[in-house]
C-alpha cells in the first residue's frame, strides 16, 4: 500500500463522506437493513452507527482498503450486534448464493472497476426478496454537468483513488434482470459534478 492511500486517501474518505449529505443518506436507508447484511465497500464503517441493533442479526463487511478497515474496526466495536470485517473486492464477493437478507453499498460503485460484474455479483449473494440499499453519486443530469465530468474524470481518478463521476447505479442493478427499483430519490447538491446522489432501495426477484 502506498504512503497516499494508508495515510492520505483513507483519511479523505473518511472526511468527505463522514459529510452532511453522506450522513443523510445513510441516516434515511441503513435503519431499513435486516437479518444477515453485506456492505459492500464497508470502508470505515460509517453506515455501522445508523443501524437498527435490533432488526440485525450478523453485519459483514468487505472492502479492499485495510488503512479504512482498520477504522471501521473502531466503529464496530460501538455497535450491539456481531460485525465481521473481511478485505476483499466486489467483483469476487466470498460468500455462496443468496447469502443475505439486505446488501448496502454507499459511496462504492463508482470505484469498483467493473460495475456490471459487481452489479451480478450482489444479485447472486442476495436470497430471493432481499433488499439491496444504495446511496451513490453518478451521472449528472445536465449535458453541460456531465460534459464537465467527462473532462474531469481522468484526473479526478487518479487522485481519488480509482473514483468515477459517471456511473449509474440504478441501470447496472436493473441490467442484472433481478433487482427492481422498490424506490429511488435524486439529489443535486453542489457542485453537481460530483454531488448528483441517487439514493433507494431495489428487491430482488
Amino acid at each position: 500500500m502506498s504512503f497516499w492511500s494508508e495515510h492520505v486517501l483513507s483519511r479523505a474518505i473518511d472526511a468527505v463522506c463522514s459529510g452532511r449529505g453522506p450522513s443523510k443518506h445513510r441516516s434515511e436507508l441503513i435503519p431499513l437493513a435486516e437479518g444477515r447484511v453485506l456492505d459492500v465497500g464497508v470502508g470505515s464503517g460509517l453506515n455501522l452507527p445508523h443501524a437498527d441493533r435490533a432488526r440485525v442479526e450478523r453485519w459483514v463487511g468487505l472492502d479492499p482498503s485495510p488503512a479504512l478497515l482498520a477504522k471501521a474496526r473502531v466503529r464496530a466495536a460501538e455497535v450491539g450486534f456481531d460485525v465481521e470485517l473481511l478485505e476483499g473486492v466486489a467483483e469476487r464477493l466470498p460468500f455462496p448464493d443468496e447469502s443475505f437478507d439486505t446488501l448496502v453499498i454507499t459511496y462504492t460503485f463508482c470505484s469498483v472497476d467493473d460495475p456490471a460484474v459487481v452489479a451480478q455479483e450482489l444479485a447472486r449473494v442476495v436470497r430471493r426478496g432481499g433488499k439491496l440499499l444504495f446511496a451513490e453519486h453518478g451521472v449528472a443530469q445536465t449535458e453541460s454537468s456531465r460534459t464537465l465530468q467527462r473532462s474531469l474524470e481522468p484526473t479526478w481518478k487518479k487522485v481519488a483513488g480509482g473514483c468515477t463521476l459517471q456511473r449509474d447505479i440504478v441501470r447496472s442493478l436493473t441490467d442484472t434482470g433481478r433487482f427492481v427499483i422498490e424506490r429511488t430519490k435524486l439529489r443535486e447538491d453542489f457542485p453537481k459534478w460530483m454531488s448528483t446522489v441517487r439514493s433507494g432501495v431495489a428487491v430482488a426477484e
